[in-house]
């Protein structure tokens, strides 16, 4: 992918809708428990789906690479959950209170009252951007840098300007007291 004839890099940020759920339990939460602190700290080292991953292989939960993290976000974080599913059982056995923190963000009572996702997704949506477009591409702009595209948890700029855009995205989770895992690679999109 190129802008401009400029070959691009694609800058991503590892377990990024996790990771904004760490920010907000550090948000919400004035002491965290041990799992919160195990959570957030699998999450800013980028590791927290191949723990998971470990886990199901472990408890000999079937899954498939191809889609694991969107069955991921539809059995745990954003389900209604009206019943748990063995996925989400095991998240709530190893994570307790992360687990009850996802619960209390959509108003869900298990076999009680079903949650309502939407509250959840539009809580780390709203995260997200605050981050990555009022803080990171403002910031970018700011510095007169214009050969980037923000793509939720990515951003696409040119070859040039990648430690640049590193360190910026490094600046404002830090504003947020949180440390993201960053990966990038040259991007392989055609536009």
């Amino acid at each position: 992918m190129t802008l401009g004839g400029k070959k691009m890099v694609e800058i991503d940020i590892s377990n990024s809708q996790p990771l904004l759920f760490g920010l907000y339990l550090k948000e919400n939460y004035s002491s965290l428990t041990p799992d919160m602190e195990h959570f957030i700290q699998l999450v800013e080292s980028g590791t927290f789906y191949d723990y998971l991953k470990g886990l199901l292989v472990h408890y000999r939960l079937k899954f498939t690479q191809d889609t694991f993290k969107s069955e991921f976000f539809g059995k745990v974080f954003y389900s209604k959950e009206i019943k748990f599913h063995p996925w989400r059982c095991l998240f709530h056995l190893y994570f307790p209170c992360v687990s009850e923190a996802i619960l209390q963000a959509k108003g869900a009572k298990p076999y009680e009252t079903p949650g309502d996702p939407y509250l959840l997704t539009s809580k780390l949506s709203l995260l997200e951007s605050q981050i990555m477009l009022q803080g990171v591409a403002n910031s970018l702009y700011g510095a007169k840098i214009t050969e980037f595209i923000p793509i939720h948890d990515a951003i696409y700029c040119t070859e040039e300007y990648r430690d640049v855009v590193i360190a910026t995205i490094y600046e404002e989770y830090a504003k947020w007291g949180i440390t993201p895992h960053i990966k990038w690679n040259t991007a392989n999109l055609e536009m």
